[in-house]
């Protein structure tokens, strides 16, 4: 059995089931790479904070598939990601690449493929539904050693989604959850039958999961956990199930067989089954070679690396985007709670690093030279009044003295003023064709900088 199946074949179960809409990972997640087309000037790389960074491209359609509204009218169905090896060579300088284990990409506006895992760059164990001849082989950029993943989170206002039982559905959860996928949940072995085709000479594991998720059948538990939890196709609970946790690594085979999930037939709730993990390896056995191997537990049984995970946040944006102080402290209140977060869903068995502090950022290649807070300014490129417009985004800050200077890449320095806070333009009329970096610095001596194409 192979465990990938055609994006058609994904979206065609979907819709059949009608799950929810908010994490249709299977709808779109496309295993042909993209490429950026050749010329696309290098990212203006910053840090908001030391929280998380922005890459600014001349447009984020420099790294991703544009929106195809012909094919796709509903461009959430469109097979897309973004060109993941450009974005990781453009910021490894920045970071220490070998560190992380995974790097969510957002972005300030929906772009096709909606949200979904970025695919695995490596699997990391037999007999949890991978094809088990490929454990171990590392098919991501050699700087990025321990990278699993690059999940396509897609617009940051997603994280202003709770729910009322979920405060951090869109934020952590919906994060966990594409991380998830480099693990869960293809142990049923099965994505062709869900709850509505499961009849009981079928295996219990059908009932369980289909299409890369935990499926409805799940019912809450007396001490009113609302199960399957994070890997159904919207997150319906804080955790992973012990399910989750076996397959990640972060539980024995001899701890994990203790739990059972029940569950409810599709047209006949009143019939209700039990799942144990027993099941879903008895479902995987059906698959055969490659994905079975005798006698059908982890292996490993444990993932030690899976203790601690480094996780990087970065905003891939255009030059003409404006990342407003609502976006940046979406994302600052994503880096803060993902920490705490994920101990809880993963039971306290699995720390998560998300800052960009001194063990995992180097500092020294940064364009800035302080620990910043956001920009208080906007400035791009207006093609249609050959200007370059500069907006104020903070209203409350009393620091507004900044000079500025716009620097060709030569290193002459064509421009060079104060700016008292107020929104203006600056003629570069006269100014050559080419690629220029805008800089500010503050009374501080916090330096800000981006690249802005004139044409």
């Amino acid at each position: 059995m192979k465990v990938l199946i055609s994006i058609f074949c994904f979206s065609i179960l979907f819709s059949v089931y009608s799950w929810s809409q908010d994490l249709d990972q299977c709808m779109n997640f496309s295993s042909t790479p993209y490429y950026a087309r050749r010329g696309v000037a290098a990212p203006s790389v910053t840090k908001l904070r030391d929280k998380a960074l922005i890459v600014e491209y001349n447009s984020v359609f420099d790294v991703h598939p544009v929106s195809d509204t012909i094919k796709y009218p509903n461009i959430r169905i469109q097979p897309a990601q973004f060109d993941n090896n450009r974005i990781l060579s453009d910021i490894q300088s920045f970071v220490k690449p070998e560190l992380f284990d995974f790097v969510l990409i957002y972005t300030l506006k929906e772009v096709a493929g909606w949200i979904h895992s970025g695919g695995r760059l490596l699997d990391a164990a037999k007999n949890i539904g991978f094809t088990n001849s490929q454990i171990g082989i590392y098919k991501g950029p050699v700087a990025w050693k321990r990278l699993r993943a690059v999940p396509h989170m897609n617009d940051v206002l997603f994280l202003d989604r709770p729910t009322s039982a979920l405060p951090h559905y869109g934020s952590s959860l919906t994060a966990f959850h594409e991380i998830g996928h480099n693990w869960i949940q293809y142990i049923a072995a099965n994505f062709t039958i869900g709850p509505r085709e499961w009849t009981p000479n079928k295996p219990i594991a059908y009932l369980a999961g289909c299409c890369a998720h935990w499926s409805y059948a799940f019912i809450p538990d007396k001490n009113g956990n609302n199960w399957p939890g994070i890997m159904y196709s919207g997150p319906t609970s804080k955790l992973f199930n012990a399910f989750d946790l076996y397959i990640m690594g972060l539980m024995k085979y001899t701890e994990a067989k203790t739990y059972s999930y029940t569950l409810q037939e599709d047209n006949q709730p009143t019939r209700r089954h039990e799942i144990r993990l027993d099941s879903l390896i008895a479902a995987l056995k059906l698959g055969g070679l490659p994905i079975y191997e005798s006698p059908g537990t982890r292996i490993p049984d444990l993932d030690p690396n899976m203790e601690r995970i480094n996780v990087l946040t970065i905003v891939v944006k255009g030059a003409d985007e404006i990342m407003s102080q609502k976006d940046s402290n979406l994302v600052i209140n994503l880096v803060n709670i993902m920490p705490e977060d994920w101990k809880i869903a993963t039971w306290g068995r699995s720390t998560l690093a998300s800052n960009l502090k001194a063990d995992n950022f180097n500092q020294t290649n940064t364009t800035t030279n302080k620990d910043l807070a956001p920009a208080p300014f906007n400035a791009f490129y207006s093609a249609q009044e050959k200007s370059i417009k500069i907006t104020r985004l903070d209203q409350t800050s009393s620091n507004i003295n900044f000079s500025f200077s716009l620097i060709g890449l030569d290193g002459r320095v064509h421009r060079r003023t104060r700016w008292n806070g107020l929104d203006e333009s600056i003629n570069v009329s006269t100014l050559p064709i080419g690629i220029y970096v805008f800089t500010m610095v503050n009374g501080l001596n916090q330096v800000y900088s981006k690249k802005i194409l004139i044409h």
